[in-house]
């Protein structure tokens, strides 16, 4: 910790590239939290395709320290509620909170566990992501871009 700056320096990665990460993680970001945006107002946080493909190759990592499953309504699943999520979780760094209900993935409503599965396995190569969660009644969209290294 440097100047009250927590920096996470991965193995063999340098000092100069984890804070380029920190600095890509913040592209598009505002001081508020978006426990408190207005309604409507996206949220946009870019993620490296690294990460990304490490979570997809992975789905292990998905489901360590995080809890969820379908939200039901009526006897229908309207969304995947997140019961719990460990600040440590990639759920958690994007945006997600405990009691989330993740509505919509790329416009498309999470109403089918099949369908969830086949939209899940199609997002591979895409370079945006949108997603629509519910929290406290009201819908927050946000939008994932995934930034290719070089």
């Amino acid at each position: 910790s440097k100047g009250g700056l927590n920096l996470k320096v991965e193995v063999g990665e340098t000092i100069k590239e984890a804070k380029q990460k920190i600095a890509e993680r913040n592209v598009g970001t505002t001081n508020t939290t978006a426990s408190n945006l207005p309604v409507g107002q996206k949220v946009v946080r870019p993620i490296s395709r690294t990460d990304f493909e490490r979570y997809l190759r992975d789905e292990t990592l998905i489901y360590k320290d995080a809890k969820f499953g379908p939200h039901m309504v009526d006897n229908k699943i309207d969304g995947y509620k997140i019961y719990s999520v460990a600040v440590s979780h990639i759920f958690y760094q994007l945006g997600a909170r405990n009691g989330d209900i993740v509505k919509r993935l790329n416009g498309i409503p999470l109403n089918n566990t099949q369908k969830m599965l086949e939209m899940w396995g199609n997002i591979k190569n895409s370079q945006t992501i949108s997603i629509d969660i519910e929290r406290k009644g009201q819908i927050i969209p946000y939008e994932f871009i995934i930034i290719n290294k070089h």
